[in-house]
């Protein structure tokens, strides 16, 4: 292979070449690009549905008002973000490419609803094309009739038709297409979706939502990226499932909708990774196994995955960035969106892109925490009694996380550390479930002793 497409490659995952004996030039129309932020391993992004406008409220629905996404932010999301998702109605066609023009290793997604279809185009993330002869193609109750969405011309669509799932491919992918966008976030999967009724006759069962989602899933699968929103995906599927390819195994996801459905996933939105943001509590340390399996497995192998996580301190966000920094790897896209659970706010506020910029302003030290590149997957390390906790090394700092949902952990760290609020500790403790990011303070170089001046003689 050529060295430089070889450097080029490389440089894109962010290693470094040994360099050849003879120095080559890249070749005509190859260009070295490198992703926001290179040092800084958070990488951020996520679904963005509120606060796109310049003057916007910071939770008016943008979609919904038909509000444009601003200059200013399209130019924050192009410096901070490695993926997007927006609703269509809030773009121009030329919004995407121009975001790509400066940054052409984001990932710009359309938000789209897999299971609802609005009469009227303009609804934030519809895929369009209504006509009233796809009534027969909606959600039906035990007398037949159409199950009534919450949503005023709103209808739930039966996602185990192929005709649906045809015309959701066809009109998500011309959208795509339209607005320059590489695939798409598909919200409200069967499997998971909290808006549906309790019962469906059709699909009484787990299984029976699971397997209409998968047949939607194939038939879209193809021409387009399709991240699905992955609720529900932690359940087990109930009947066999065909084994995964040796890369693509993860103990933790083994009989579970993860792999069920992995072959026609180009990654995942986990809407409610760790902490769900609708949810006092963080998810049982089972599911917390769960989740950063699917994370670690998607990102491994170069898939997306958005984490939306949420948290009401910087203790619980650091604690999420521990476990994010745990599982995430350079050569995929997995990104945060932080969900911060503020006064008087409501519990989704981290869909708005107004409150997603004050918090990266605001969280620097630890959104924007500079540990450079991971050197090492994640090892279990003892630490007395029985306790163990994870670790991973990074070029300029370290992660530690204590998984145990009951007992706090002692670190002695062997050298003295710096965290992300300045402390300089040299040992730890950490409680139970929670993480900590350190990295290494500046050395202070001893000042230089300069020579007495030599005395004059008369």
């Amino acid at each position: 292979m050529n060295f430089g497409i070889l450097t080029t490659l490389l440089f894109l995952l962010g290693q470094t070449p040994t360099p050849p004996l003879v120095s080559h030039e890249l070749p005509p129309g190859v260009k070295m690009v490198m992703k926001p932020r290179p040092l800084i391993p958070v990488r951020l992004g996520g679904v963005f549905l509120y606060g796109l406008g310049d003057k916007s409220d910071p939770m008016e629905n943008s979609g919904r008002a038909g509000t444009p996404l601003s200059d200013e932010n399209r130019k924050f999301l192009t410096s901070y973000c490695d993926v997007i998702a927006l609703p269509a109605n809030t773009l121009t066609p030329q919004t995407y490419p121009a975001m790509l023009k400066e940054q052409p290793l984001m990932l710009p997604l359309l938000y789209l609803s897999a299971s609802t279809l609005y009469e009227s185009d303009e609804y934030p993330g519809n895929a369009g094309g209504w006509k009233p002869s796809m009534l027969e193609w909606t959600l039906r109750d035990e007398a037949g009739k159409e199950i009534q969405h919450p949503d005023k011309g709103g209808h739930w669509m039966d996602m185990g038709i192929p005709e649906w799932a045809e015309h959701w491919k066809a009109q998500a992918g011309r959208k795509a297409r339209n607005y320059g966008a590489l695939g798409v976030v598909a919200s409200e999967m069967m499997l998971g979706n909290p808006y549906l009724p309790d019962k469906l006759p059709k699909y009484p069962t787990l299984g029976d939502r699971g397997e209409a989602t998968a047949l939607f899933l194939q038939r879209v699968h193809g021409d387009f990226a399709v991240l699905p929103s992955a609720l529900g995906f932690e359940q087990f599927v109930g009947h066999s499932i065909t084994s995964l390819a040796e890369n693509y195994r993860e103990p933790e996801l083994s009989g579970r909708f993860w792999d069920y459905l992995h072959p026609w996933c180009d990654g995942a939105w986990s809407d409610g990774w760790l902490f769900p943001y609708w949810s006092e509590y963080a998810v049982p340390s089972e599911l917390r196994l769960v989740q950063l399996a699917a994370g670690r497995r998607i990102s491994k192998n170069g898939f997306t995955f958005i984490a939306t996580a949420a948290y009401h301190n910087d203790g619980e966000l650091e604690t999420l960035l521990a476990y994010y920094l745990l599982v995430s790897h350079k050569q995929g896209n997995m990104v945060f969106q932080p969900m911060p659970i503020l006064p008087n706010m409501p519990t989704d506020a981290g869909l708005s892109l107004a409150v997603f910029k004050q918090q990266v302003k605001e969280k620097a030290n630890l959104l924007q925490v500079p540990l450079g590149w991971a050197n090492e997957e994640t090892v279990h390390v003892a630490c007395g009694e029985g306790r163990v906790v994870l670790r991973r090394r990074y070029t300029d700092g370290i992660v530690y996380v204590n998984p145990d949902d009951k007992r706090p952990a002692h670190i002695n760290l062997g050298s003295a550390l710096k965290r992300v609020n300045g402390q300089i500790v040299s040992s730890i403790d950490l409680p139970p479930n929670s993480g900590i990011i350190l990295y290494a303070p500046p050395r202070v170089l001893p000042k230089r002793k300069t020579a007495p001046k030599p005395t004059k003689t008369p």
